[in-house]
C-alpha cells in the first residue's frame, strides 16, 4: 500500500520515520531537511542493502551503561554482530523485540542493576519510584555506518508503564 501511494505522487522511493521523546515523523517519498536534521543532532541510517526484509538496518553493537552515577560510561555486551542480525524497523510496534542471546543478556545486566525486577507471568516487572528508574541502565545501539553516533535507550524508552 506504501508503494503504491509514493508511486502515484511520482516521488522518489524514500522512507523517513523519526523518533523522538516528544513527536515523530513518517516521510514517503521525500527527504527531511538535512540542515534541520543535522540542527537536532538527528541520527540518519541507510537501509541495509540486499537485506531479505525491506525495512533491515546494520546494528552492530549494544552497549549499556551502570546504574546510578555510572549512568553515562557505556560498556559493550561483546555479543556476536551475527546476534544482531537481521534488524528491522516496525513502525507498527512500540516494542522491542530481539533474539533470544541478545534479550538473555540486556535481562542479566538491567536485572544487576535493578534487583527488584521479578517474572509475573511473561512479563518482567519491577515496582519503581522515578528516581530509582532514572537510576536503570541506558543502551546505546551501534549501528553502521555511524558508530561514533549511537542510539541512545532511555529507562523510559525501554520500560512499559503497565496499570
Amino acid at each position: 500500500m506504501l508503494s503504491s501511494l509514493v508511486q502515484q505522487k511520482g516521488a522518489l522511493e524514500t522512507f523517513s520515520l523519526c523518533l523522538s521523546d516528544r513527536s515523530g515523523l513518517l516521510l514517503l517519498g521525500g527527504k527531511p531537511d538535512r540542515d534541520s536534521m543535522k540542527a537536532k543532532n538527528a541520527l540518519t541510517l541507510p537501509m541495509e542493502r540486499g537485506a531479505r526484509a525491506r525495512y533491515t538496518l546494520s546494528l552492530q553493537d549494544v552497549r549499556v551503561s551502570g546504574s546510578g552515577h555510572l549512568n553515562a560510561s557505556f560498556q559493550s555486551l561483546r555479543l556476536p554482530v551475527s546476534t544482531y542480525a537481521p534488524t528491522l524497523v516496525d513502525s507498527g510496534t512500540t516494542f522491542v523485540y530481539a533474539s533470544t542471546p541478545l534479550y538473555r543478556a540486556i535481562h542479566a545486566h538491567v536485572k544487576q542493576h535493578t534487583p527488584s525486577l521479578v517474572r509475573e507471568g511473561g512479563k518482567v516487572c519491577a515496582f519503581l519510584t522515578e528516581q530509582q528508574l532514572e537510576a536503570m541502565p541506558s543502551w546505546q545501539l551501534v549501528f553502521s555506518p555511524n558508530p561514533k553516533q549511537p542510539l541512545i535507550v532511555r529507562p523510559r524508552q525501554y520500560m512499559v508503564e503497565f496499570p
